[in-house]
């Protein structure tokens, strides 16, 4: 069977970074998959230890998500998913699966902002 393209079947919304850790304006909200950790968040956890990595989150190919980059100052998206949950994510680690195929799309390597909990609570 061919690998086919994730379903996205919730909405995140990207927010620009601004002063961390302070959330900044929304850029656009995304359709995305959340997934929990996999192989790749253990080899960043273990190489990073300090940044204590978790989900990953699948978006649609050339989505304009913006990760962790210490050349400009530590700068990166924080993600809300889903959206209006109160959930915050930043984005430590973008890239790219199956580029030049059909199946093309990006994933986020997340970590967990605040406390974490969804609002309301359940």
């Amino acid at each position: 069977m061919a690998f086919v393209l994730p379903t996205f079947v919730l909405e995140c919304a990207v927010h620009t970074y601004e002063v961390h850790p302070t959330i900044g304006p929304l850029r656009f909200i995304v359709e995305c998959q959340l997934r929990a950790p996999d192989m790749s968040v253990a080899a960043l956890n273990a190489i990073t230890p300090n940044l204590v990595c978790g989900q990953v989150l699948l978006l649609p190919k050339l989505t304009d998500i913006r990760d962790f980059n210490s050349a400009l100052g530590n700068m990166q998206d924080h993600i809300e998913v889903p959206v209006n949950s109160g959930c915050y994510y930043d984005a430590m680690y973008v890239g790219d699966i199956a580029k030049g195929f059909d199946n093309e799309h990006r994933y986020a390597i997340l970590r967990k902002r605040g406390n974490g909990f969804p609002v309301p609570m359940p």
